[in-house]
């Protein structure tokens, strides 16, 4: 499989290169405002982990329940997810460390018939693959050094695309697994950022678990 003669070699890191690589299609792109000239001169920055449903058929991230939970959180209306917000223009950049989903079982139970025709060779991947998703399931909830050193360097490019002079970024880790990436990228390049809880499940709102979390909000909900 893969190229190799015993499927026991086969490191974890050569199911998500074939994961990406076969699955280009279908990336989403993250929303990186930080090049624009106008606008405010702080800038937010989130970095995440991954896309899920929403994000995959809107081809945007932070779109799904999470998206608007951040939005409400952050004093915006609620009708718009954050990741539209951004996509807008805002003064706001996100940032998923993978642009396929790390939890293909569960983006792929929650697709609805008409999801199921147009992602059908993205699921018939899985089908034909089923070791693949087993291991991508494992990294996200994995914080083995050895995939953590994988993210950092798929993402070399994130810390060059940061710099901008007329911006004072403001970058926010958001959850356990964008924290550890977050640590590998930033810790030799003189970057600050901050380690807050994940969107999802309304945390934002709800939070009573991370004093940085709840200053983040503070700081950045809307007057």
């Amino acid at each position: 499989m893969m190229g190799k003669s015993n499927e026991e070699d086969i490191e974890l890191s050569d199911y998500l290169d074939t994961y990406f690589n076969k699955n280009e299609k279908f990336v989403v792109d993250n929303i990186i405002n930080i090049s624009e000239k106008d606008g405010a001169k702080d800038h937010l920055v989130l970095i995440l982990e991954s896309p899920h449903r929403i994000e995959l058929i809107n081809k945007r991230p932070l779109m799904g329940s999470s998206g608007k939970s951040a939005a409400n959180a952050l004093g915006y209306d609620g009708t718009k997810a954050l990741g539209e917000i951004a996509s807008e223009g805002k003064d706001i950049s996100i940032i998923n460390l993978s642009t396929l989903p790390l939890d293909p079982d569960g983006v792929i139970s929650n697709f609805g018939e008409e999801d199921n025709t147009k992602y059908k060779c993205y699921i018939e991947y899985f089908e034909d693959n089923p070791k693949v998703a087993n291991a991508i399931n494992s990294a996200r909830k994995s914080s083995r050094k050895d995939i953590v050193a994988y993210f950092v360097k798929r993402n070399s490019d994130i810390v060059q695309k940061l710099q901008n002079p007329n911006k004072e970024l403001d970058i926010y880790a958001c959850g356990i697994f964008a924290g550890k990436v977050a640590d590998g990228l930033f810790k030799d390049k003189k970057i600050s950022f901050t380690k807050i809880l994940h969107p999802s499940y309304s945390q934002w709102i709800e939070t009573e678990e991370t004093q940085n979390t709840i200053k983040f909000i503070d700081k950045h909900k809307k007057k």
